[in-house]
């Protein structure tokens, strides 16, 4: 018996709406690694795709490897008045008791998306109407293309699954509901369950909205993905009574090259702790 080769559509909605940030959270990074690796595959057909509202949008295949160079080449370059030199300057100094150094601007946009954004608020000053959340903005004009013709010329002759790396909006089940309606296969990347565990160290609403997401990732998966045996444990009574396969595959890494000329660090013992400044991250 010979089985079609599937279908994988794998979501890139975090990396779209990053788009010319300078340095991105790690789900973003996670999606840039996955969809890497992805269309380095050849036993599969790979397709990009984005939520966008209640919709599911691809994004055209001669888009995806330009999109992804240009990404990584603005990470690369980092944000303005920054660089790798200079961070290990900022760590030595502060090390050695001196006064601590400003915080690099690394949550700041890159010189490219300030461009766009002026030119998105002269546009909407003249009548224009983008959409109004800048992320999705950002996300429709790469994502843009309808998804149900492509699933309809299937005619379901073609296994079709559905990757995310983390539950980011779903919750919203409407989409993900219609692409099950379709036949298609739901996998999930599960990254941790802080919301639900800790719900004191998040942002209001966040426990709230993260059970739904859990919820939902349960009821409409058929796979998911844990990134440890510490949140796979952690997931598994959440995903009650619909228990989906649960996995854990760990998250890998990059080892970027140490800049040359970068000064050596202090040789005294100390701490390095790389993180956003919240409760959730032990600060």
């Amino acid at each position: 018996m010979c089985v079609s080769r599937p279908l994988d559509l794998f979501a890139l909605t975090r990396l779209l709406t990053a788009t010319g940030r300078a340095a991105p959270p790690g789900i973003e990074r996670v999606e840039f690694h996955y969809a890497r690796w992805l269309l380095g595959l050849t036993d599969v057909d790979v397709r990009f795709v984005a939520t966008l509202a209640s919709n599911i949008k691809l994004v055209p295949e001669s888009s995806v490897v330009a999109f992804l160079e240009r990404q990584a080449l603005t990470w690369s370059e980092g944000t303005e008045g920054f660089s790798s030199r200079t961070a290990v300057q900022n760590i030595e100094r502060f090390l050695a008791g001196q006064t601590p150094p400003p915080a690099p601007k690394l949550g700041h946009l890159s010189p490219e998306e300030r461009r766009q954004r002026r030119r998105a608020a002269k546009g909407k000053a003249s009548g224009m109407h983008p959409i109004a959340s800048w992320a999705q903005q950002m996300a429709a004009s790469w994502a843009h293309d309808p998804l149900g013709p492509v699933l309809r010329s299937i005619g379901g002759r073609q296994p079709i699954i559905y990757l995310r790396a983390s539950g980011d909006r779903l919750e919203n089940a409407a989409p993900f509901e219609r692409l099950k309606e379709a036949g298609v296969k739901m996998v999930v990347l599960a990254h941790d369950t802080i919301p639900l565990d800790y719900p004191e160290f998040v942002r209001p609403k966040a426990a709230a909205n993260c059970a739904t997401r859990v919820a939902n990732m349960a009821r409409l998966s058929d796979g998911i993905i844990a990134v440890s045996h510490y949140s796979a444990n952690r997931l598994s009574p959440y995903l009650m009574p619909f228990r989906p396969k649960l996995t854990v595959a760990h998250l890998g890494t990059d080892v970027p090259r140490f800049p040359e000329g970068a000064p050596p660090l202090t040789k005294n013992p100390y701490f390095l702790m790389i993180s956003t400044i919240e409760a959730r991250k032990n600060h």
